[in-house]
């Protein structure tokens, strides 16, 4: 891959100190969403979870209505960290 182009799309995103914060943030989204999961879990078995910055953003039943109310707010699908609160997940054998 050319070395300018690479430049050209990050500095197209805003450069790479936003591409670094916005990845930062969206590490600390996870790390909330991890955090909280056991009690959203609880709270709002077997439903879908949208997740930002300010919380939780949006509680469903699928992932198409989550998305249609994280973007009613003005945000991107991209903007959210989004899981399925499931009540009887698969086992996985390392």
């Amino acid at each position: 891959m050319d070395k300018d182009y690479v430049k050209e799309v990050i500095e197209g995103l805003g450069g790479a100190k936003v591409l670094m914060d916005e990845m930062d943030e969206y590490h600390e989204i996870v790390a909330r969403m991890r955090k909280e999961r056991p009690s959203l879990v609880e709270r709002h078995p077997d439903k879908w979870v949208a997740m930002g910055q300010k919380g939780v953003l949006a509680i469903g039943d699928s992932m198409d209505e989550v998305l249609r109310e994280v973007e009613s707010q003005g945000l991107h699908g991209t903007d959210v960290v989004m899981d399925f609160l499931d009540t009887d997940p698969p086992l996985l054998i390392l």
